[in-house]
């Protein structure tokens, strides 16, 4: 399973929403202890979708792990990662209750450090490239045999009907970013992570439009 799957398990009293403690987190992160006594540094960051934010969690040893909209309140994450403790505790301390935590260990502002979002892996592009054929698959009425997939979208949009050209467009980027990745093994600048998210969800908005759904 993966993020934005839904949590699991048992849900703690919810004070505020994923949003306001996505907010509270802020650019900078915070520190504070866990309901179990653990100093914990919560981020904001990024599902390995690179689309979904989530809010990770760092214990003093390791990751705990993250939390995004959909697994926010529950003890258990998306990927079955016990992070209740953490979660509930980042939750109360917003209004600063950290369960009767001494004041020394109440959140504290950690850093002017912006963090930005990571750059797209390969195995995002992968997953947005299987996807990506699953659509054209379902929209393909006459499909050639051993065809490439920038061909098979060059041909789905000479019909505007099937595939506007704006979108093939976009789908072509998504493919080439995977290609270079895969095979030439490049990790993507900031500016391309950015083109090739971007153009993704714009990728999905049309799949949206169209009734196709995502595979889970």
């Amino acid at each position: 399973m993966a993020h934005p799957s839904g949590g699991h398990g048992n849900r703690f009293n919810l004070k505020h929403s994923f949003a306001e403690a996505y907010a509270f987190v802020g650019t900078a992160g915070v520190k504070f202890r866990s309901t179990t006594g653990e100093h914990i540094h919560a981020q904001q960051g990024w599902a390995t979708d690179g689309v979904t934010p989530t809010i990770v969690f760092r214990g003093e040893r390791n990751v705990h792990g993250n939390a995004c909209k959909a697994c926010w309140g529950f003890r258990v994450n998306c990927n079955k990662a016990r992070v209740g403790q953490c979660a509930e505790a980042l939750d109360s301390a917003i209004k600063g209750t950290s369960f009767e935590i001494p004041p020394s260990v109440h959140p504290e502002r950690v850093g002017p450090k912006i963090k930005e979002p990571p750059s797209v892996s390969a195995d995002s592009l992968n997953a947005w490239r299987r996807q990506l054929l699953r659509w054209l698959s379902k929209i393909d009425r006459h499909p050639v045999d051993k065809e490439g997939v920038v061909s098979k979208i060059k041909r789905l949009s000479a019909v505007q009907t099937v595939l506007p050209k704006e979108t093939a467009a976009l789908m072509v980027t998504v493919v080439e970013m995977r290609n270079t990745t895969e095979y030439r093994f490049k990790e993507l600048t900031r500016a391309e992570s950015e083109a090739a998210r971007y153009a993704w969800l714009a990728i999905v908005e049309w799949a949206k439009a169209q009734g196709l759904e995502a595979d889970a």
